[in-house]
C-alpha cells in the first residue's frame, strides 16, 4: 500500500474512511509493507482521517501493517535530512505566518495571500492554521509498524511469501544538488530572486536572522521613513501629514504603493518549497521476475529525483546487473508523477524510456478541483496526449471514465474494473498477467 490522502479543501474527505475500510477487506486486515512516499497533506491525511481504522495488530475490520517504509529523509539520524526538515519547517512557518498577518488585505495582495494558502494546504494548513496536519498523521503511520527508512543504495527487497518479486528503491537521492532540481531550467526555491527571499522572509525574522534585516534594508537610515498603516496622531506625522493625506490616505492611491509589492514573491516561494517537498518522494519500482515487467510508483518526484535513477544499478549476482534506464524500458505500469503535472515526467530520460508495448498509465488527478485551486494545467494535455501515444490510448484518469480509442484499449477495458460506492467510486482495479 502506498499513501493514503486527499487534498484539502475535498468536499468529501470522509471517503477515505470508506478506502481503508475497502482495502482492509479486500487484504484481510493486513498489508505487508505501507509505504509513505512524502509529507503532503494530499498523500497522508488520510492515516488522520481514518486514525481509528490503522493499528499495530490484526483486528477485524481494520487495517495493519508488517512494514513502514519512509524515505531516506525523513531519518532522525541522517544528517542531511534533518537539515532539510529543518528548513522547510521554518519556512512553512513562515509562509503561515505571512497568510495569517494578511486575511484582511487589500485586493492587490489577495490574490497573492490565497496562493500561498493553497499552495499550504498540501502542509495540512488553511489561513495559516493548521488543520490536520501533515505531521501529525506522518507519526500515525511511524506508529503502526518498524520502520525502514529507504535508499536507492538498498538492495532490492524480496518477499518469502511472494516469490519472485523485487521491490527497488529508485528515490529520492541523498544529494542534495538534485533534490534542489525540481524543473528542468534548474529553479531553486532557496536561492531564485535571492534578494527577494530575504526581503519576504526578514518580515518574519527568527532570532538568529534578526542581524541580517539591516543587510537588506534598500536605504540607510537616514533616507528612511517609517510608513504607519494605521491612523496616527498628527504630531507623529509632523509636516509630513499633508504629503501623506494627499498621496495615501484621502482616496483609493492602494495602486501606486509599492512598500508591499516584494511580498508578491511570496506565492513564488511557496511553490518552490511545495516542489522541493515532492522532491523528497520515496519512488518504488516493482520487478516480476519471470516475465521482467516493472510497475513504476513515481509519487510527486520531479526532475532531479529522476535524474538520479539514470546512474543508479544493482548487482544482483556475478553476471546480473540491473540499471535505472533498464527498469524503466521494461515498466508495463507507470502512476503518473505528480497528478500530470509538466515538471514530473521527465522526456528523454523518463517516458522516452518506456519502450513495452504494454506500458498503461494510471493518473490519480481531480482537474475540477485543480482549477478550483488554480492549477488548471494539472494534469498537463500535452503529457496526456503523449501518454496517450506511447500507451495506444491506456491511460486512466481518476477523474474520468476510461473510454477506450483504440483496439488495444478496447481490450485493456477488458481487463479493467471499478471499485463500490455510488456515484463516488472508490478506485480502478486493473488485472494483468505474471508472464
Amino acid at each position: 500500500m502506498i499513501d493514503c490522502g486527499i487534498i484539502v479543501g475535498s468536499p468529501n474527505p470522509n471517503i477515505m474512511r470508506d478506502v481503508v475500510q475497502s482495502i482492509a477487506e479486500v487484504t484481510n486486515g493486513f498489508v505487508d509493507v505501507l509505504a509513505v512516499t512524502h509529507e503532503h497533506y494530499d498523500h497522508v491525511s488520510g492515516f488522520a482521517i481514518a486514525k481509528d481504522l490503522f493499528v499495530p495488530k490484526r483486528t477485524k475490520g481494520k487495517l495493519a501493517a508488517g512494514a513502514v517504509w519512509f524515505a531516506w529523509t525523513e531519518d532522525p539520524n541522517d544528517a542531511l535530512a534533518t537539515r532539510l526538515r529543518r528548513e522547510r519547517q521554518k519556512r512553512t512557518q513562515k509562509l503561515a505566518s505571512f497568510v495569517a498577518a494578511n486575511q484582511g488585505a487589500r485586493s492587490s495582495m489577495r490574490g497573492v495571500v490565497e496562493s500561498v494558502d493553497q499552495v499550504l494546504g498540501f502542509f495540512g494548513l488553511e489561513k495559516g492554521k493548521a488543520t490536520q496536519g501533515t505531521g501529525a498523521a506522518m507519526k500515525i503511520a511511524d506508529s503502526l509498524a518498524p520502520v525502514r527508512y529507504c535508499r536507492s543504495s538498498d538492495a532490492p527487497t524480496e518477499f518469502s511469501d511472494v516469490p519472485k518479486v523485487r521491490v527497488y528503491v529508485r528515490g529520492p537521492p541523498h544529494d542534495e544538488k538534485l533534490l534542489r532540481k525540481t524543473d528542468s531550467k534548474t529553479e531553486v526555491y532557496h536561492m531564485a530572486n535571492l534578494g527577494a527571499a530575504h526581503s519576504f522572509f526578514m518580515t518574519f525574522p527568527d532570532k538568529d536572522e534578526t542581524r541580517l534585516i539591516e543587510r537588506y534594508q534598500p536605504f540607510e537610515p537616514p533616507a528612511r521613513y517609517a510608513l504607519q498603516l494605521k491612523k496616527t496622531s498628527r504630531n507623529q506625522f509632523g509636516h509630513d501629514q499633508k504629503f501623506f493625506s494627499g498621496h495615501y490616505f484621502r482616496h483609493d492611491q492602494s495602486w501606486r504603493r509599492i512598500d508591499n509589492d516584494y511580498m508578491g514573491a511570496a506565492a513564488e516561494f511557496a511553490l518552490q518549497l511545495d516542489s522541493a517537498t515532492n522532491n523528497t518522494s520515496l519512488v518504488l519500482a516493482i520487478e516480476l521476475v519471470d516475465s521482467g515487467k516493472v510497475l513504476l510508483f513515481a509519487a510527486d518526484a520531479q526532475v532531479g529525483n529522476w535524474l538520479s535513477w539514470q546512474d543508479v544499478q544493482w548487482k544482483l549476482d556475478a553476471h546480473t546487473t540491473v540499471t535505472g534506464p533498464d527498469l524503466l524500458r521494461r515498466t508495463v505500469f507507470y502512476k503518473v508523477g505528480h497528478h500530470g503535472s509538466h515538471n514530473a515526467t521527465l522526456r528523454a530520460k523518463g517516458l522516452e524510456l518506456m519502450q513495452s508495448s504494454e506500458l498503461v498509465a494510471f493518473v490519480p488527478v481531480n482537474h475540477e478541483m485543480a482549477v478550483k485551486k488554480g492549477w488548471g494545467k494539472m494534469p498537463l494535455k500535452e503529457l496526456i496526449s503523449e501518454l496517450a501515444k506511447r500507451t495506444h490510448g491506456r491511460v486512466v484518469r481518476a477523474d474520468e471514465e476510461y473510454k477506450p480509442t483504440t483496439s488495444q484499449g478496447r481490450e485493456f477495458q477488458k481487463a479493467l474494473a471499478k471499485g463500490p460506492k455510488g456515484n463516488e467510486k472508490l478506485f480502478y482495479e486493473w488485472s494483468m498477467t505474471l508472464s
